[in-house]
């Protein structure tokens, strides 16, 4: 498709030719992520009050016992109402603590995730609803934007 879209942009504008397109790797199109080596990560996560569960979720990766974390972005694919699954390529070897975080969930943290050159599979987990300002607790802020908008209608 990228190149057809490319043959109609020359035929259009007689001075496409002269653009040199490799040095724009991505024109306006979606990059897709190349996967480093390491191992893959899969799992499912269940969303609590979840009425559409393809959301955007933030997974870091903690080094045990120090170390700068590695943070993913992934959104989930639906396989329920409130539950999706993630597969997460390119986890270098090591021992995480893995934090997963949806807006308006509470994060939840699995200790001790280890990778050491194989696949993990069948990490399953639970996050909380109630998370209304993403500050991961449910507080006196969350019930005032609750009580902000309690009684009212929406569009019909």
């Amino acid at each position: 498709m990228a190149l057809t879209t490319m043959a109609h942009l020359l035929t259009i504008f007689p001075f496409m030719n002269e653009i040199n397109f490799s040095t724009m790797p991505d024109f306006g199109f979606a990059v897709v992520a190349r996967p480093i080596d390491g191992a893959t990560l899969t799992g499912t996560v269940t969303l609590e009050n979840c009425n559409d569960s393809a959301q955007n979720l933030t997974f870091a990766f903690r080094p045990q016992p120090s170390g700068t974390p590695v943070v993913l972005k992934h959104v989930l694919t639906p396989t329920g109402t409130n539950t999706g699954t993630f597969k997460l390529e390119g986890i270098p070897d090591g021992t995480y603590n893995l934090a997963i975080k949806g807006f308006s969930w509470l994060r939840k943290v699995i200790p001790n995730v280890v990778v050491n050159g194989a696949d993990v599979s069948d990490l399953n987990v639970s996050l909380l609803a109630g998370d209304i300002n993403n500050s991961n607790s449910i507080d006196i802020p969350d019930l005032t934007q609750l009580i902000g908008h309690y009684n009212q209608l929406g569009d019909p």
